[in-house]
C-alpha cells in the first residue's frame, strides 16, 4: 500500500489520517460552515457509515496513485485536512479546518505544502478546485496560494492552479 506522503508545513505536520481521528473528522464535517460549503461532500459523510466510506475510497485513491489526504495536526492533534483525488484525470484540491483552528494561517501553509508537493511530483497537471461563490475566506485562501478563476457553474466557482 502506498503511503501518505509525510509533508510539514511551517506551522503543522501532514499526515495520514487514522482511526483515532474519526471523532475530531466528525466534528469538522458537523460544523455549520463544512455543511454550507461542502454541502454534496456532507451528505456522503454525515452518518457513521458515510465517514467511514470516505476513508475507504480516499485510501483506494491513494492505493492506485491517484489521490491523497492529508490529515493536518499540531503537536500530534488533529485541526483539519486536505485531499487531492482524481490525479489522473482532473486533480482536484478541497479542504476544511476545524472550528477552533480556523482563520490562524494553518490552513494556508498547508495547502501551500500540498500545492509545492503536487508542483514537484505532477509538474504536467494542472490543480483543480470547486467552492461556493459565498465562501470568501477560501476565496482569498486560494488566491493566495495561486488559483485562479476558470469558470462559474451556478453558484460554484471553478479555480485552476
Amino acid at each position: 500500500m502506498n503511503n501518505v506522503p509525510l509533508l510539514f508545513s511551517a506551522y503543522c505536520v501532514l499526515t495520514d489520517i487514522t482511526q483515532e481521528d474519526m471523532p475530531v473528522l466528525r466534528q469538522i464535517m458537523d460544523d455549520e460552515q463544512f455543511q454550507r460549503y461542502l454541502p454534496e461532500l456532507y451528505d456522503q459523510v454525515k452518518t457513521p457509515f458515510g465517514l467511514e466510506q470516505f476513508i475507504h475510497v480516499t485510501n483506494l485513491y491513494r492505493q492506485k496513485n491517484d489521490g491523497f489526504l492529508w490529515g493536518m495536526r499540531i503537536d500530534g492533534t488533529l485541526i483539519g485536512f486536505i485531499a487531492i483525488i482524481d490525479i489522473s484525470y482532473e486533480p482536484t484540491l478541497f479542504y476544511a479546518t476545524h472550528p477552533s483552528f480556523r482563520n490562524q494561517g494553518y490552513t494556508r501553509v498547508s495547502v501551500m505544502e500540498v500545492i509545492n508537493y503536487f508542483q514537484k511530483n505532477y509538474p504536467n497537471k494542472h490543480l483543480h478546485t470547486e467552492l461556493s461563490e459565498e465562501n470568501t475566506p477560501s476565496k482569498i485562501l486560494l488566491a493566495h496560494c495561486g488559483f485562479t478563476h476558470s469558470r462559474k457553474i451556478g453558484k460554484k466557482i471553478h479555480l485552476i492552479l
